[in-house]
């Protein structure tokens, strides 16, 4: 959905992007944000600012809503998350009152200690039937799940950090990154920091977080980055990586 777009906008509303103030240079706080709020109040003036807007009623696949300016506007909705379009579906409603009814608003609590209901643990069996596992456990939102999902790969050793060491040459780090990649890791990240390792100036050391298959992979993947030349070890700084070196 967007709000109308001024005919006459100037140019400047039409150009630049969040990316253009990344980095905020200067010592006054007011000052260092001036030109970001300067470029999108222009923007919002003339209805090319598209965040913040509000929907004026439900959040269906087509609805009305108003931006910061007050703008009225509507259009196919593809931001309120309702991917499925079952928030205002008749049968979803109905569910919502009967639960209302039966547990009043409350969120509950963590299903560790009394946050689950009835109908959390039904739901729980049936998932767990219908995928055949033993176990499954419901997370209160996406973000809680992913981060549960996260945990668990690195509880498994499929998810670890490795600091490598490097020569400071030009292609050692593609080098590095081809020796994971051939024996099938997939990188996730890479920190690289040179100010707090005690490590020669002609050399430098790389953290990676790489997905793996197993712990038994992970053994490949340091034995191989070794054989290339890359001294490297497995970090461990939690207790989720130390329950996973002690159980392999």
């Amino acid at each position: 959905m967007n709000a109308e777009i001024t005919p006459t906008a100037p140019d400047g509303a039409l150009r630049g992007s969040m990316r253009d103030f990344r980095e905020l240079a200067g010592v006054d706080l007011l000052d260092r944000v001036r030109p970001f709020f300067d470029w999108q109040q222009l923007r919002q003036a003339h209805g090319l600012w598209p965040y913040s807007k509000a929907t004026d009623a439900a959040p269906q696949p087509v609805c009305s809503a108003k931006d910061e300016a007050g703008r009225e506007f509507g259009g196919v909705n593809f931001a309120s998350q309702d991917y499925l379009g079952l928030a205002s579906h008749p049968e979803v409603k109905s569910a919502a009152r009967e639960a209302i009814e039966a547990y009043g608003v409350h969120s509950a609590g963590s299903s560790a200690l009394a946050g689950n209901t009835r109908y959390s643990v039904q739901l729980e069996h049936a998932i767990a039937e219908f995928v055949r596992l033993d176990h499954v456990t419901l997370y209160p939102t996406g973000w809680a799940a992913g981060y549960g999902v996260m945990r668990g790969l690195v509880r498994e050793g499929r998810l670890v950090r490795l600091r490598c060491e490097l020569p400071d040459v030009p292609g050692a780090l593609s080098r590095l990154s081809g020796v994971i990649g051939k024996h099938a890791g997939n990188i996730v990240e890479v920190h690289h920091q040179r100010l707090f390792h005690d490590t020669s100036v002609k050399r430098a050391e790389l953290d990676v977080v790489v997905e793996t298959q197993n712990r038994r992979h992970v053994e490949v993947l340091i034995a191989a980055l070794v054989a290339a030349g890359f001294p490297t070890q497995l970090l461990l700084s939690s207790a989720d990586d130390r329950h996973a070196a002690n159980n392999r």
